[in-house]
């Protein structure tokens, strides 16, 4: 019924179930995790800068800054590694003899942040234009 194992040493024989054994959690979904909520802090960070570069930059005679150019260069950076973290997070579902609860919350707060940020991009667009 159960396969047997023996312990080192000791001589014993002890049968085992391989059902009952500890799962470990899914390292690609503890990574999805940590990106998710690290890169939705930075992305918040980055268009909070962004805000307050346009702000400078909408003055009369300021030419556009080198910094402009990072923070916008930055938020494309920020969604690539989002869509990423995505990926991680989705890869953790589908491993199997893992535990599943890492690769759930870093896929939410994964996706939590990259509409988040679509959000933010599609107001700051509607207010720019009125």
């Amino acid at each position: 019924m159960f396969p047997a194992a023996r312990v080192p040493r000791s001589g014993i024989t002890i049968q085992t179930n391989e059902h009952f054994t500890k799962r470990r959690h899914s390292g690609l979904g503890i990574a999805s995790c940590i990106a998710g909520i690290a890169i939705g802090f930075v992305m918040l960070g980055l268009f909070l800068s962004a805000h307050a570069v346009r702000e400078t930059a909408a003055k009369p005679g300021v030419e556009t800054t080198p910094i402009a150019y990072f923070v916008a260069l930055s938020v494309v950076a920020a969604f690539v590694l989002n869509l990423v973290a995505i990926g991680l997070g989705i890869a953790g579902l589908l491993q199997k003899d893992r535990k599943r609860v890492f690769a759930i919350l870093g896929t939410i707060t994964s996706l939590l942040a990259l509409v988040g940020a679509i959000a933010i991009l599609i107001i700051a667009n509607t207010q720019q234009s009125s």
